[in-house]
């Protein structure tokens, strides 16, 4: 997984097309701007899928757990443009 450049907090995985985001208090005033990075990175075929930081702090396991099931989940849809 690699941090994407334009979303600091947004961590992905190309081969999975896969992007996990850690929200912190911070993203409860930031509504408008989390939607508009989620269908940014929907646009380029990510499944985004997030998590508070007191979830990471206070349940690891359960979160490794999710983005795990989340990346061995059923491949993204194609881009567009691209054989199926």
């Amino acid at each position: 997984m690699r941090y994407l450049a334009a979303c600091c907090d947004v961590v992905h995985c190309a081969s999975c097309k896969l992007a996990v985001e850690v929200d912190g208090g911070i993203h409860e005033t930031r509504t408008e701007e989390d939607a508009a990075r989620t269908q940014l990175l929907e646009i380029h075929q990510y499944r985004v899928i997030r998590f508070r930081n007191e979830e990471i702090l206070t349940n690891l396991e359960a979160v490794l757990s999710q983005i795990l099931t989340a990346a061995r989940a059923s491949p993204p849809p194609p881009i567009l443009g691209e054989p199926d």
